[in-house]
């Protein structure tokens, strides 16, 4: 696999505007004249911007229904709507089109309720410009998903490593390692060569960039991947495990993984404070965690009683709205 085939599925902003859901009922009756005009104007407005920002929050429901009322005339407004968004998207990726925002990782005194003892890290999360509204950004899971559909969360992340390295002058190194997430089945020892030849070409320490396993995807290849960790660690890259209680990413998955960092999920943090048989089974992993060598960061730490459990937990560090929101690292020109 060549660095090119590199894939991602960055966890690029958990907390992005929820999109409206597709309806399926089409028995309300056609469309209103308002909303057929509604409609065409978003459609034809796309066509005139370098991204599809209205067309991506065009509801739905509007091309459902459209589709009920006339089959023909509506598969030309999906179809066109689809080519319009892949040559849009494939232009960000091709220009690098995209902000770097970052999340601070804390480790925190256990006993100076939300003192900062150091930082433990930084998250990189990806933000593309609505080309509509300035300062305004897209949404990035919506991104990410049809970005996955083109086939191209390889050259996504390639062009993020690639920006990171660029944009080297404007990073702390007080607040590495930057982590980006990378889903397991790219893991391979080819994957960790030519991503310590590109640190090594621009002259920096594998410590700079960290790897951030996701959980969504399944192993197809363990034995490459595991030869793909190997590596990794030898080189001195760090390793995380993300999202941590959710998906695959479970006490079975960590068996014999070189990780040295745990992320918890907040969903599954969120479930033990409202269950004490979860908080003690989860209490009880991250002692384990911790006794093989691994650190323990909660993500998703939003107030005071989420800091205040955590901590009770035992972990080892924090992230989250808490302590503060990300901001803009690496801007859409670097």
């Amino acid at each position: 696999m060549s660095f090119t085939s590199i894939s991602n599925s960055l966890n690029f902003g958990r907390r992005s505007p929820k999109q409206p859901q597709l309806r399926s009922d089409t028995s309300i009756g056609p469309l209103s004249e308002s909303s057929s005009t509604y409609c065409s104007k978003l459609i034809k407005t796309s066509m005139r911007f370098s991204l599809t920002a209205l067309l991506l929050e065009m509801p739905p429901y509007y091309v459902s229904q459209a589709n009920a009322d006339d089959e023909k005339g509506s598969s030309v407004v999906q179809v066109g709507a689809r080519n319009t968004r892949n040559k849009d998207f494939q232009h960000i990726l091709n220009n690098s089109h995209f902000a770097l925002f970052a999340q601070e990782q804390r480790y925190v005194n256990n006993g100076l309720l939300g003192k900062v003892d150091r930082s433990a890290g930084t998250e990189l999360l990806i933000r593309i410009p609505n080309a509509l509204e300035k300062g305004k950004y897209l949404n990035t899971e919506e991104f990410i998903i049809h970005v996955a559909s083109m086939g191209q969360l390889d050259a996504l992340t390639t062009k993020i490593i690639e920006k990171v390295i660029r944009s080297v002058a404007l990073l702390d190194r007080a607040n590495a390692p930057y982590y980006i997430n990378v889903p397991p089945p790219l893991i391979s020892p080819i994957f960790a060569k030519e991503l310590a030849l590109k640190l090594a070409e621009a002259g920096l320490s594998t410590k700079l960039i960290g790897i951030e396993l996701t959980e969504r995807e399944t192993i197809l290849d363990r034995a490459a991947f595991n030869a793909g960790m190997t590596e990794l660690k030898r080189m001195g890259i760090p390793l995380a495990l993300d999202d941590y209680g959710r998906g695959n990413s479970t006490q079975e998955f960590l068996i014999g993984l070189p990780v040295e960092r745990i992320k918890i999920d907040r969903g599954a943090f969120c479930d033990a404070q409202k269950d004490s048989k979860l908080a003690e089974k989860l209490s009880s992993e991250i002692e384990l965690m911790q006794k093989s060598g691994m650190e323990v960061i909660v993500e998703g730490i939003e107030t005071t009683d989420d800091c205040t459990f955590a901590l009770n937990l035992g972990c080892d560090g924090m992230q989250g709205y808490f302590f503060d929101f990300p901001k803009m690292l690496i801007p859409v020109d670097a």
